[in-house]
């Protein structure tokens, strides 16, 4: 009997040591994605696939099947996002692409370190004669999500994870 308790307590000790060492390193792994985010977001570099959209007038969120995404690097973004929504002054030449699938220079950005650990990156685009604000909230996890507002156009909000650049 004692023998059995005895073997009991120790693969107790052992299993209560594998735990408090997986808990270390998914703590050292968090602290890693939490600095590689911080390092991209200061650098401004950095890309944001999105798998889910949330229109305006849209009940529920949607996921995305194709591969999304903003991509910031220095002063200019890469813009390639779907949009579902109202238009209020719509380009009728150039009906084959998105409103939101363009490559701009920056004209403004503002970086601001949020309430939860969060960063908030806002962005202000010109494609054409259409002004864009992008408000992106980066968690230190790397998850994200974007609300674009335009000046022609109803705003719209995605869902996606954080690639750090290399």
């Amino acid at each position: 009997m004692r023998r059995t308790v005895f073997i009991w307590g120790i693969a107790a000790a052992l299993v209560g040591c594998g735990s408090s060492q997986n808990a270390v390193e998914r703590q050292t792994k968090e602290q890693k994605l939490e600095t590689q985010v911080t390092d991209s977001v200061n650098s401004r570099s950095f890309t944001v696939t999105f798998d889910y959209v949330q229109p305006r007038n849209m009940i529920s969120a949607h996921y995305l099947t194709s591969t999304y995404y903003v991509k910031l690097k220095d002063d200019s973004v890469w813009s390639e996002l779907p949009y579902f929504g109202r238009a209020y002054r719509a380009d009728i030449s150039n009906t084959d692409r998105s409103p939101l699938s363009f490559v701009s220079a920056v004209q403004k950005v503002t970086v601001k370190r949020g309430r939860k650990k969060d960063y908030v990156v806002y962005l202000k685009l010109r494609n054409g004669n259409e002004w864009f604000d992008y408000y992106l909230n980066v968690f230190p996890n790397g998850k994200s999500t974007l609300n674009v507002s335009s000046s022609d156009r109803e705003s719209i909000s995605f869902t996606g994870q954080m690639e750090m650049n290399q």
